[in-house]
């Protein structure tokens, strides 16, 4: 948290006055607006949306092996049971 904190500290020009700064350069230069950089992105990127289907198909696939693990784990203790089973009765 400190080094948190002297990062934020350690800025070259501090909060209020780069906020003044960018008051006064829109009013000295009515067409050059401060633009955001979001305008360059397209909405996939501006919604994280290619992040999000990343993460979800992940999930997905994570959630799917596990699944596919316990049906295999529960084949495996049935097959055993039977198998044991079997072996005693004859």
């Amino acid at each position: 948290m400190k080094q948190l904190s002297s990062e934020f500290r350690d800025r070259p020009i501090p909060p209020l006055d780069l906020a003044i700064w960018s008051v006064e350069y829109t009013v000295r230069h009515p067409n050059g607006t401060l633009v955001t950089p979001l305008r360059s992105q397209s909405w996939i990127e501006q919604n994280l949306i290619d992040v999000y289907a990343f993460l979800f198909l992940n999930f997905f696939i994570i959630l799917l092996s596990i699944f596919f693990l316990i049906k295999l784990l529960i084949s495996f203790y049935y097959a055993f049971k039977l198998r044991k089973s079997k072996g005693h009765c004859t």
